[in-house]
């Protein structure tokens, strides 16, 4: 019943839509951009959140050239291998920054690092900046393409706020899933009386002139309609019967047709009568 519930919950409501990973988010603000297929990609830093930037690239954006460096080589050697990335030597960065169309800078402690001087103003970069503090000079992040992470910041928060708001929804459809539970488990509680009135069913199908008289088939549809109306039956009662017995009898009670009727084959109690279930009331 969870499962169904979470799943229901997916479906219908807001409540898992959108993204609350600032590295995710990144990819959102490329995809936004539409970049061409041909475009290369250089992630700056290859902490724990850099790694999950790269891996979310090449997931997402697998189509794009992705090149990573770090301060330390082995680190960006190792990731390139798992990855299928290239690799940029830490020392050559301020050469190689015009070669590519998107920056990404996910690197701590050092501000300025990427300054104005190193592009020309007909080839500036998309430049998306994760780092705290920023790596990018004051000049650059007046620059249009230029995204500081307040800007992935605001895509987490969008997320959190539409998830907010679904939360009434969730929680209804929860409540309805836990009603239908406890529900079930209500029947299942009386699933030996049901049990015990299908077998009193068969038995009097083999005793009943009516029921004998009948062909198999049509004994099997009375079969499966008496089970029914008794699983009904169950469901309808508010309150557990003390007894499989008196279930049995009350509800034998709610079927009588006619008190004054023939004996039914299903009915043990001393009260003679022909049942609704019983296909001679019909007639």
């Amino acid at each position: 019943i969870c499962i169904q519930a979470a799943k229901a919950i997916r479906n219908n409501t807001g409540l898992t839509s959108g993204t609350t990973s600032l590295a995710y988010a990144a990819i959102q603000l490329l995809s936004a951009r539409q970049l061409a297929p041909d475009a290369r990609i250089l992630l700056l830093g290859l902490g724990k959140f850099g790694k999950s930037i790269a891996k979310n690239i090449r997931t997402y954006l697998p189509e794009h050239s992705l090149t990573l460096c770090n301060r330390t080589f082995e680190k960006s050697l190792s990731l390139s291998t798992e990855l299928g990335a290239e690799v940029l030597d830490y020392a050559e960065l301020t050469e190689a920054l015009p070669n590519y169309e998107v920056v990404i800078a996910a690197i701590g402690n050092q501000p300025g690092l990427i300054r104005a001087e190193m592009f020309s103003s007909s080839a500036r970069p998309l430049m998306i900046d994760l780092s705290v503090p920023s790596v990018f000079e004051a000049e650059i992040r007046q620059w249009p393409d230029y995204y500081s992470i307040d800007a992935a910041a605001a895509i987490v928060n969008a997320s959190l706020e539409q998830r907010a708001a679904s939360i009434p929804q969730a929680h209804s459809i929860l409540l309805e899933h836990v009603h239908e539970f406890l529900e079930w488990s209500r029947i299942y509680a009386q699933s030996h009386t049901i049990q015990e009135w299908k077998q009193r069913v068969q038995a009097a199908s083999d005793t009943c002139p009516h029921l004998k008289a009948s062909s198999p088939v049509a004994r099997q549809t009375f079969l499966k309609r008496s089970v029914g109306a008794f699983v009904q039956f169950v469901k309808q009662q508010k309150e557990a019967s003390p007894s499989s017995d008196l279930l049995i009898r009350d509800f034998l009670n709610d079927q009588i047709a006619d008190p004054q009727g023939k004996p039914c084959c299903l009915n043990t109690s001393s009260t003679p009568s022909t049942c609704q279930l019983c296909p001679q009331a019909s007639k």
